[in-house]
């Protein structure tokens, strides 16, 4: 009888499927099973983005690429997507830029696998740009939440979501809901600044008949640009709580050849230069944003450099 019983135990040991490993040899993820359902949202996971030696440095779902942890898996669709909505963003479209990055973000859902930070936090920067309504607002911070929570301190995705939430800290944001894990709204301490309907925006720009300047002018009179402009008094005004402010600046237009079907041509490129004056961070925020906007210029049919100085000047109603 007993041995009929060890000769029982030893074929019910043989037929046991191998007990699942953390990694095959290669460190490799194990086998998912075939019958088991795939969830319907990408699983929480560990920020990318540690700076690594090897793969043992870095969690079971990712691998050390260029010293730096990156997710295993990925959205070849999410990461077409993320590339269009990084090129529509610096061409100066932040809307169409924030739905192309929440397209890119829905085809990493669909595939079940993390959005990188470079996409959460790219969303975010583009939802904080849109503001019209309380509704743009909200949304916005809760991108930049979501991107915070995905994301390691240092990373330079996740600083420049940081920097555009201190530009708007006097706006109402209630900064401690960005450490909630599920906060229900991000906006609605008391305002401590002005609303950007009460700055006027005056810009100068002197005549001159130089190529591609009525395009530099059309873009810098522009709403995007008076926009930026509004913002940029208002973050200078968070500093001295000036009712006024002027900056001289510089429009700077350079060429580059280029050709296309032997056809030559050439690309022209646009700075706006701060040259100094009182105002520095006025002058300062203003040839950030303003170069972001109209940096690239229109195609010319022949070598060009010029400089145009102009002034902007801001005041409260």
């Amino acid at each position: 009888m007993n041995a009929r019983l060890q000769l029982l135990v030893v074929v019910l040991m043989a037929c046991r499927p191998p007990a699942h490993r953390d990694s095959g040899a290669d460190g490799a993820p194990p086998r998912e099973s075939a019958s088991a359902p795939r969830p319907a949202t990408p699983p929480a996971a560990y920020p990318a983005g540690a700076s690594c030696a090897g793969r043992g440095d870095c969690p079971a779902e990712q691998v050390c690429v260029e010293r730096r942890c990156r997710y295993r898996r990925s959205s070849a669709e999410g990461e077409i997507l993320l590339a269009a909505a990084r090129a529509q963003w610096e061409a100066g479209d932040p809307r169409g830029a924030r739905e192309t990055y929440a397209r890119a973000r829905d085809a990493f859902t669909r595939r079940s696998v993390p959005a990188p930070p470079a996409l959460l936090c790219g969303g975010a920067l583009a939802a904080l740009s849109c503001r019209d309504s309380p509704r743009d607002r909200e949304r916005g911070a809760r991108e930049a939440a979501l991107c915070l929570r995905q994301s390691l301190p240092g990373d330079p995705h996740r600083q420049a979501v940081l920097e555009a939430l201190a530009a708007r800290r006097h706006d109402g944001l209630i900064l401690s809901a960005f450490d909630e894990p599920r906060a229900e709204r991000f906006f609605g301490e008391q305002r401590s600044r002005p609303p950007s309907d009460a700055v006027v925006v005056e810009l100068v720009l002197p005549p001159a008949s130089e190529p591609g300047l009525d395009h530099v002018r059309r873009a810098l009179e522009g709403d995007e640009a008076r926009h930026a402009a509004r913002e940029c008094f208002l973050r200078a005004w968070e500093g001295r709580h000036g009712r006024e402010a002027r900056a001289q600046l510089l429009a700077e237009l350079t060429t580059e050849p280029r050709e296309l079907r032997d056809r030559p041509f050439y690309l022209s490129r646009v700075r706006i230069v701060p040259t100094g004056g009182e105002d520095e961070s006025f002058e300062a925020c203003l040839g950030r944003e303003l170069t972001r906007l109209i940096h690239e210029g229109p195609r010319l049919s022949r070598a060009t450099i010029w400089q145009l100085p102009f002034e902007v000047h801001g005041r409260l109603r």
